[in-house]
């Protein structure tokens, strides 16, 4: 998996962004059960790690 670093203006892309990668995960490995809520502390927790 190719992970591309981009900037984020707003926790809406961060969630679109998200949204993407676990939807690419689903369709490469075929867990289609696979889901992953993004509430607001869950994609601050993912900035601060990529900090």
């Amino acid at each position: 998996m190719n992970i591309q670093i981009q900037p984020v203006e707003s926790l809406s892309q961060l969630r679109k962004a998200i949204d993407q990668v676990a939807m690419r995960y689903r369709e490469e490995f075929g867990h289609h059960t696979f889901l992953l809520p993004v509430s607001e502390n869950i994609a601050l927790h993912i900035i601060r790690m990529h900090r």
